[in-house]
């Protein structure tokens, strides 16, 4: 016993210091029972009389003894505390400035990496502290792996999620596989790992798709996500095409990922040739069930390429066949068909056949709507227009449309008017209205009031009659053409 001491009241009217610095660096990230601990030990220090032991602290405290060495143990890898000895349990703290002066190496990178090494035990909670070797292990992820920090934390709390449990010895075992097989493939930054784990979830996601397509209730495994790794990375499969492969699993009692597997290998091998990568893009754009090309669907697209079609024409017609909710091959083959009646095969002769379709639609459209129509001009209209303008004027035209306002076929009337004002010889706008109301009020003195333009509709016609519509707007980018929209 010392000659002079305090007594245990003094401590009571006492301050301990408590720099500002820690409180700003240390107090946002520490669990609470850290900080409690931390800051009665400093008490301690400058008040041994208040007794230093570990089951007097632990006392003072309301805490379990193993909860104070948690916390001491947290102190000491934030470069704060050096343990003295295990048995009895004793710390020595440092001061807050210069204290990594006194620490060892080790201690050193500690405090260097305070702030990483606070937001890694932050992911699990004051319930399940690190233990030095984890701190080491996640250090390595950015001294030797190259990770950025932001990077080996989003690692972290990605794997803290998967399956395999959430204790810190287990998610840093998975972290620490998957920190080394990223790396392997050049994965260092924040933005490469956001890219790794969706791909990741893509993964899983088309995997968990197929176990529950297949009717088999549990998460997939190891092996099977390596398999959908295959189907993804070396045979370009979407999640259509293996879903739509689960259905041939049906031939068998037990079907399995490894099955599927086996189904679509073959699917693969058996369409793999000369232009199989060709015609799988244009099974995409087509939006066909499966994307995988058959062998008669890449012989086909041989023939086409034989008959002079352009492959940008072919994936063209794909798209527009998407947009008209038409999805088959079949579908594509027949506007294909089409266009090369057109003369439509190379990209070029695509091009100008569109900026003409796409100037016509809009002046049918006028047309139409002078006629009061509503409807998309569709390709019988655009076919009769094209005959009207070799022989009228865009003003006859115009005036044919507003003419046939009311007529219960109002195109097929146009198409009366212009060719009767041709046999006739009327030329101008004025001589055609004139012409209308004269044979207007004729057939109505011969008709008994029969309706203007009677004479011309020798077919009771609908709308129907004339809705076929095959034009088809070749550049996405122009949803005013053809398309059913």
């Amino acid at each position: 016993m010392s000659f002079c001491s305090f007594s245990r009241d003094a401590a009571m009217f006492d301050v301990t210091p408590i720099e500002n610095e820690f409180l700003m660096e240390y107090l946002p990230t520490t669990p609470e029972g850290f900080l409690r601990v931390y800051l009665y030990a400093r008490m301690v220090c400058t008040h041994p009389e208040l007794g230093g032991e570990l089951k007097e602290l632990a006392k003072a405290l309301r805490m379990e003894e193993d909860e104070v060495l948690n916390a001491m143990q947290y102190w000491e890898r934030q470069g704060l505390a050096e343990k003295l000895s295990d048995h009895p349990a004793s710390y020595a703290l440092f001061p807050l400035h210069g204290s990594a002066v006194a620490q060892s190496q080790a201690e050193r990178e500690y405090y260097e990496y305070r702030e990483y090494n606070s937001s890694l035990q932050e992911l699990f909670g004051e319930a399940d502290l690190l233990e030095p070797r984890q701190y080491k292990l996640a250090n390595d992820w950015l001294n030797v792996l190259g990770f950025t920090q932001e990077a080996a934390l989003r690692l972290l709390a990605y794997e803290l999620n998967q399956p395999g449990g959430r204790k810190p010895a287990a998610v840093f075992k998975r972290a620490d596989k998957r920190a080394i097989e990223w790396a392997e493939r050049g994965i260092h930054s924040i933005e490469d790992v956001e890219r790794a784990i969706s791909y990741d979830e893509r993964v899983y996601e088309m995997a968990a798709a197929a176990l529950k397509q297949l009717a088999i209730g549990r998460r997939p495994t190891g092996n099977e996500l390596d398999c959908v790794r295959r189907w993804i990375d070396d045979w370009g499969l979407t999640m259509k095409d293996v879903l739509s492969a689960c259905e041939q699993t049906t031939k068998s009692r037990a079907p399995s990922i490894a099955y599927l597997d086996a189904i679509l290998k073959a699917r693969v091998e058996s369409g793999s040739g000369e232009h199989f990568e060709a015609m799988k893009l244009v099974l995409r754009e087509l939006g066909a069930v499966n994307t995988i090309p058959t062998p008669e669907q890449t012989r086909a697209y041989a023939k086409l390429m034989e008959q002079g079609f352009a492959p940008e024409t072919v994936r063209l017609a794909a798209v527009q066949c998407a947009r008209k909710r038409r999805h088959s091959f079949e579908d594509l083959d027949w506007m294909l068909r089409s266009w090369g009646d057109a003369g439509v095969r190379t990209q070029d002769e695509a091009q100008r056949y569109i900026a003409d379709m796409q100037r016509n639609t809009a002046e049918v459209r006028a047309l139409l709507e002078a006629a009061g129509l509503s409807r998309r001009p569709n390709m019988d209209d655009l076919e009769l227009y094209e005959g009207w303008k070799r022989v009228h004027s865009p003003e006859m035209i115009r005036c044919a449309a507003e003419l046939s306002r009311g007529a219960r076929v109002p195109v097929k009337y146009m198409d009366k008017l212009l060719a009767n004002w041709a046999q006739s010889g009327i030329a101008t706008p004025e001589a055609a209205r004139a012409e209308s109301e004269r044979r207007a009020k004729k057939a109505s003195t011969a008709q008994g009031g029969a309706p203007a333009g009677a004479d011309y509709l020798e077919h009771d016609y609908s709308e129907m009659d004339f809705g076929k519509d095959f034009f088809y707007d070749l550049d996405r980018d122009h949803p005013e053409g053809g398309g059913d929209q």
